[in-house]
């Protein structure tokens, strides 16, 4: 099959406002499978639109929602409410959506990168809501900053530009957040395999979510996730499958230990899909991305 990028269709995406921020949510319900409900966060390279792919191949096992959160993928940012973007805010804020949206029902949460970071955290705040679910599916899923292998100097350059959030309206007011974002280091687009027999306009599509990030909330998220540290709760007696993608940085050792003090059953799989093949129509890849006993254990009932 033929590899090419597809914009979710306007059919499936809904306005969202929760706690008087506006963006969008996807969803599409599974009419056969009615008891099964997945809820989606993107990561902070990523939005309900790139994600398209994915979130059709979840739909298989179950009515599949997915959101923006707050000043990521378009949607307005803390700023406007006088809030800092921080993980427990942003934690706060997906325990009010999960408490409108399902109440009682039971969830399975899927995080991809900061999304994963965001619902542990959740998770750990509230205890009522880690009892409504029963599995959690992480895409590259972190727990601590170390968890990456980044070197020291290159950490420390992260914490400093993430103080740039300071003055990160100005930037945008001049005009130079495309630049910022396009040529800066935030952009770690691989423009090889896959990509490298698109057109440019479709490389520049699967980076369409990262220019439409809020620029202050972006650059103070950089500087959060170079430190932050989720193994200081108690245990979350919930399984977690990490998928772990095949050009990610994480250093699989180390990140099993740290997810392990977290989360009570842990499983793994590091499929032959890169970052970026995420937004990519591939049956092939998408397929290897839920293996076979990662289905059993979506497949199977409570």
């Amino acid at each position: 099959m033929k590899s090419r990028l597809l914009r979710t269709p306007n059919k499936y995406i809904m306005p969202l406002n929760v706690n008087s921020l506006r963006g969008n949510l996807y969803y599409k319900k599974n009419y056969s499978i009615t008891s099964k409900h997945l809820l989606y966060i993107p990561d902070l390279r990523s939005d309900i639109h790139t994600n398209f792919n994915v979130l059709q191949t979840l739909s298989a096992y179950g009515s599949v929602t997915a959101i923006d959160l707050p000043g990521i993928g378009g949607m307005e940012s803390f700023y406007k409410i006088d809030r800092k973007p921080t993980i427990e805010n942003y934690a706060d804020y997906l325990s009010s959506l999960i408490r409108l949206r399902y109440k009682n029902k039971n969830i399975i949460l899927v995080g991809q990168g900061f999304g994963f970071i965001v619902l542990t955290r959740m998770l750990q705040k509230n205890p009522n809501i880690a009892k409504q679910v029963r599995l959690v599916i992480a895409i590259d899923g972190i727990a601590r900053f170390d968890d990456l292998s980044i070197d020291k100097k290159t950490r420390i350059y992260y914490r400093f530009i993430g103080l740039l959030h300071i003055i990160a309206q100005l930037l945008v007011s001049i005009g130079l957040k495309y630049h910022f974002l396009e040529k800066g280091i935030f952009n770690r687009s691989n423009k090889k395999d896959l990509f490298q027999n698109l057109l440019s306009t479709d490389t520049k599509f699967a980076n369409k979510s990262l220019h439409s990030n809020d620029l202050a909330t972006h650059l103070y998220l950089l500087r959060r996730i170079s430190m932050f540290d989720n193994c200081t709760s108690e245990q979350l007696d919930i399984p977690l499958w990490n998928i772990i993608l095949d050009d990610s940085s994480i250093d699989k050792e180390v990140n099993e230990q740290h997810l392990r003090i977290i989360y009570k059953r842990y499983y793994q799989s590091t499929p032959k899909i890169g970052y970026y093949d995420l937004f990519v129509v591939n049956d092939k890849l998408m397929s290897s991305l839920i293996n076979s006993k990662l289905k059993r254990l979506l497949t199977r009932k409570r």
